[in-house]
């Protein structure tokens, strides 16, 4: 009791810790964060992109912004027989790659997940993925090479051919292209799938089994359709890495034979640092910027409906 009586007498104690931060305050220091982040990417996507519409509504002359053109260097762009050509290729190119790279991939992918220490076989298959691509097209260059070219001898020890160049005809070159390049990317298809094909529930196997389905029918027919928004994601990413490509046909081809590889991301790169007509060159890729976000959009809106 007398315990009692004396607590009740004390003082009430007083709490020295702050006040909670207000939310908008929260917020704000959130933004704040993101600041620096904000303007490095500003500073390398926005302002090359509005540089890029200056030049491709002005002449120029190297480096020198002269008088405004108007939709004059668009007008060349629709009239040249090599951007209809080129973009003709970029079109062959990219959807010979995305369809190869895609099946392999997530052929490879369904393969390794009914196989044990996956982990150790994801990393060498993305070993392509994650070196430059200038050693890629070093690498398939020298082995597209005339009579020292691993893959060029054993074409010509399987066809008996040895006359033939894997170069130096159009579609034996654009066949070389898309091999190199589905060498590349095919390790995101795989490593993207698998990991999508770890998060579908196992009961869905189970029932697959219990049904007498074969591995092939239950994962073509049950498995892949519970995974077709990451195949979707895959589709759209390579897609647009192999429509912007640049670096192997500039490496391994040069746009040859007879510009027969020769890839619009290629022709941006002649025209501004070749033949130095940046104005040309900007409007090409105003026009590759406006394809990409158009296909981008479709995507989008395919998989939306899709998921619904």
């Amino acid at each position: 009791m007398t315990l009692t009586v004396a607590a009740r007498s004390l003082p009430p104690t007083q709490t020295t810790g702050t006040s909670p931060t207000p939310p908008c305050r929260r917020r704000s220091r959130a933004y704040l964060g993101i600041v620096p982040a904000v303007v490095v990417v500003g500073a390398v996507t926005v302002v090359p992109l509005l540089q890029a519409v200056n030049l491709a509504f002005h002449r120029t002359v190297f480096l020198h912004v002269g008088s405004y053109a108007g939709f004059d260097n668009f007008l060349q762009l629709f009239r040249s027989a090599e951007v209809r050509s080129g973009l003709s290729q970029t079109v062959v190119f990219t959807v010979a790659s995305v369809v190869v790279a895609l099946v392999c991939g997530v052929t490879v992918a369904c393969a390794l997940a009914e196989t044990r220490h996956t982990a150790v076989y994801e990393t060498i298959l993305l070993l392509p993925w994650v070196i430059s691509q200038l050693l890629t097209g070093l690498l398939w260059k020298f082995l597209f090479s005339p009579n020292v070219g691993l893959v060029d001898v054993m074409w010509k020890a399987v066809t008996g051919d040895s006359n033939t160049d894997l170069l130096s005809q159009p579609g034996t070159a654009m066949a070389c292209l898309v091999v190199a390049n589905v060498w590349e990317i095919m390790p995101f298809a795989v490593v993207i799938t698998l990991s999508a094909l770890r998060t579908v529930p196992a009961e869905l196997h189970e029932a697959a089994a219990m049904d007498g389905a074969s591995k092939i029918r239950s994962y073509l027919l049950i498995i892949l359709p519970q995974i077709k928004g990451s195949i979707f994601v895959v589709t759209v990413m390579l897609s647009l890495h192999s429509f912007n490509m640049v670096q192997l046909p500039l490496l391994i081809t040069g746009g040859g034979p007879a510009n027969g590889t020769n890839l619009l991301g290629l022709q941006v790169y002649r025209d501004a640092f070749v033949s130095y007509n940046f104005g040309s060159a900007s409007a090409l890729a105003l026009v590759m910027f406006v394809i990409n976000v158009v296909f981008t959009i479709v995507y989008m809106r395919l998989l939306k409906a899709r998921v619904q």
